[in-house]
């Protein structure tokens, strides 16, 4: 690499951290899951590493509301280490950058071209939801480094193998040249897939992943053996279908087309749909899986914003980086009209302008909506945290809705019901099922709602509650109405 090349990739680099360090500008935890993290870490500091669950299930995070405790206890390490709660603003941009410089190998190998891979690189590092999970302490800023780790040494099995870079190649029985690739990029990928099973539930997009790879070669026997390979297809989609609910826990609420332009990016999608459209006729896997890949993910997203965010954004930018790179080229040939100022041609500086404004709004995109992602605390919930810090006992269990819970737990260390039961429980002792977790939302909701005041006093009492935080504005409803006369209740 050129040192031109190798600046123009520091370049990149540097931006991007800016840009994820924007939302820590307060130092104030950004987005609601970061002060939940630390406040996990923080336990481990105090009250030791045997506070983990020991059940392997739950470490690996096999089941629906386990959490695997690695990035956790890295996080304890390094407090331990330096004894600075700047890690905590510091490790997610520093493992989003090593992502980047990931993602820009992967792309290398694909293209083999630096102009593409450098396009796609940038786009990547801009996309949106991408920038917010790198610039946020929670474990999938992580998860997102080794799943792009495992691409990378996919992509390279995929060029090891006999037949590549043709598609043909792989046709009925020379479909079983997938198995014959270098096993040493094989063995790498299953040593950094332990690790990440440890890591983040993101393991789950990363075997729906691969199985849309191993289908992309099933491709060219579509024509010859239409009806068996479509069956198997089926059966494949059902087999993933499955997964995914055997996984569970996905958000299910579906998404509109404007939240893929916010949390993709505007310029990722137009260029990264133009590459899709010239690279759709190519022979090559790698861009056909690229393409298969996005399809199935952007579909799935519309149901789930898992998989949108950021893993559809992967191929999306690898694409685009494509289709910028031919859209830059094309611009040369537009015949654009000879405007002049003083005898000076602007031609030039009108091609500059519109390539500029398709790397400034990227940019501009990403830093937006890193800026506008912090969730601080109002002064007067400050005052209200630091009294609750020293006025309660630690082991006390607040009544609060999931909003509010976050900042409580995350500034007072105390336990709420909802939270505790869905990440705690999880992390701590014995994951609950779907089902405990749906009844514990249903029994805070009626808590809060009801207007016999004999049901909250039940569920009260079931749930071992101390203290109920409540905001002015809830008062209107519900447990607000009789909670400041009813004398079940005291003020504080």
């Amino acid at each position: 690499m050129t040192l031109t090349k190798r600046v123009s990739l520091i370049l990149v680099c540097i931006l991007a951290f800016i840009i994820r360090i924007i939302p820590s500008r307060n130092f104030a935890f950004p987005g609601n899951d970061a002060y939940i993290h630390h406040d996990i870490v923080m336990r481990l500091a105090t009250e030791g590493l045997g506070i983990l669950s020991k059940d392997p299930a739950s470490l690996l995070g096999l089941k629906p509301y386990a959490y695997p405790p690695l990035y956790h206890i890295i996080g304890f390490f390094l407090y331990k280490i330096f004894n600075s709660q700047l890690i905590f603003f510091i490790l997610p941009p520093i493992l989003g950058i090593l992502s980047i410089l990931i993602f820009y190998k992967i792309a290398w190998e694909i293209f083999e071209d630096w102009e593409k891979s450098i396009l796609a690189t940038f786009l990547f590092s801009m996309v949106p939801s991408f920038a917010t999970k790198t610039s946020v302490f929670i474990p999938e800023s992580m998860g997102i480094l080794l799943f792009i780790t495992i691409l990378y040494f996919i992509v390279k099995y995929a060029k090891s193998m006999p037949g590549y870079p043709d598609i043909d190649n792989f046709s009925l029985g020379g479909f079983f040249n997938i198995f014959k690739g270098n096993l040493r990029y094989f063995a790498m990928a299953i040593l950094v897939f332990f690790i990440y099973l440890l890591t983040h539930r993101g393991w789950v997009f990363l075997v729906i992943t691969i199985l849309i790879f191993v289908l992309t070669f099933l491709t060219p026997s579509l024509k010859k053996r239409p009806i068996e390979v479509s069956l198997l297809f089926l059966f494949v989609a059902a087999g993933i279908l499955e997964f995914i609910l055997f996984a569970a826990r996905f958000q299910t609420q579906p998404v509109t087309i404007l939240g893929f332009a916010k949390w993709m990016g505007l310029i990722q999608i137009i260029f990264g749909l133009y590459g899709a459209f010239l690279l759709i006729r190519s022979r090559n896997p790698l861009y056909r899986f690229i393409i298969l890949w996005f399809i199935i993910f952007a579909m799935i997203g519309t149901y789930s914003f898992r998989f949108r965010d950021p893993y559809a954004a992967i191929p999306l930018c690898l694409m685009g980086g494509y289709g910028l790179s031919q859209a830059i080229k094309g611009l040369d040939k537009v015949k654009i009209p000879d405007y002049r100022i003083f005898k000076k041609k602007l031609t030039p500086y009108v091609r500059l302008l519109i390539v500029s404004l398709f790397l400034i709004i990227p940019i501009a995109q990403g830093s937006a909506i890193a800026y506008i992602n912090v969730i601080n605390p109002t002064q007067e919930q400050i005052e209200v945290f630091k009294w609750i810090e020293k006025n309660t006992s630690k082991d006390s269990v607040f009544l609060a809705t999931i909003d509010d819970a976050y900042l409580l737990i995350g500034n007072t260390h105390r336990r709420d019901v909802l939270l505790w039961k869905t990440i705690y429980q999880g992390m701590m002792g014995n994951p609950p099922t779907l089902k405990e977790k749906e009844t514990s939302e249903v029994e805070v909701k009626t808590m809060f709602t009801t207007s016999q005041p004999s049901e909250a006093y039940y569920l009260l009492e079931k749930n071992n509650i101390t203290y109920i935080y409540i905001r002015k504005n809830m008062h209107q409803q519900g447990l607000g109405l009789y909670l400041p006369t009813d004398p079940h209740f005291k003020t504080l």
